[in-house]
């Protein structure tokens, strides 16, 4: 190799390694993540009530039904009227346009029988989740957990499998399946309120209220919100109810 080479290896060499640098740090790196693992659901994330990012805030975490999306579902508690962090989770399970938290019944009127092992499932993956979305950003207090449909029936077996995890329920629209046996409320038990179209022909009405009194016989002090003329879906009326239900609860 000649004189005119081996400049241009030197050259090409040095070009490499000035090219192969880490870039400098930022002025403002970002915050480390919290201790332990991260969350696996994905989600969306605001503040209600005036409340900024930072602030140490009670968790409210929203549950989407069967083919919805967080971005859609998290519209429903936008208004609420007390400062909050709200996460509304997505699903593990594509369906359609969107997500499903357990493989669906396929019938038009649900058969709540045969969803157990689903339902049980879903609760299980969000439970392992709660920590890692509680130390996610400075929390106040236990969780309340809210849902509709599947996301309903995921909030009733989340407080009826682990009752001291949460500060309370408020299930639209589902139902507790057979299967899952509520668990003795602990001292200072969460909050349970469901609400439920009266009118509801997916979910019929009478199996809410079935899962209301198993939660009760077990000794808890629960209560079911019906509304005439509404069928599987969140009306005006549900909707307030729900957010001055959850504004009450918080930590």
């Amino acid at each position: 190799m000649n004189l005119w080479n081996l400049r241009w290896c030197g050259v090409l060499v040095i070009a490499l390694l000035v090219g192969c640098k880490e870039p400098a740090a930022s002025s403002s790196p970002a915050p480390a993540p919290p201790a332990g693992r991260a969350p696996t659901l994905g989600l969306v994330e605001f503040t209600t009530g005036g409340a900024s990012d930072g602030d140490t805030l009670p968790l409210v975490l929203a549950l989407h039904g069967l083919g919805d999306r967080p971005e859609s579902f998290a519209a429903l508690l936008r208004g609420l009227p007390a400062a909050a962090r709200v996460y509304a989770l997505r699903a593990p399970l594509p369906h359609g346009d969107g997500f499903s938290w357990f493989p669906p019944s396929g019938r038009a009127v649900v058969d709540v029988s045969a969803l157990g092992p689903g339902v049980r499932g879903a609760a299980e993956l969000l439970l392992a989740d709660l920590d890692a979305l509680v130390a996610r950003k400075p929390t106040r207090g236990k969780p309340l957990l809210t849902g509709f449909s599947q996301g309903g029936m995921v909030s009733f077996a989340v407080a009826a499998m682990a009752p001291g995890r949460i500060a309370g329920a408020f299930p639209v629209g589902g139902v507790l399946p057979s299967a899952i046996e509520p668990a003795a409320p602990p001292p200072g038990a969460p909050r349970l309120l469901a609400f439920h179209g009266a009118s509801d022909a997916r979910v019929p009405t009478a199996t809410a209220r079935d899962s209301v009194e198993r939660f009760r016989a077990r000794g808890w002090q629960v209560s079911l919100q019906e509304y005439p003329g509404v069928g599987h879906s969140i009306s005006a009326d549900e909707r307030r109810d729900l957010l001055q239900a959850i504004a009450t609860s918080l930590p």
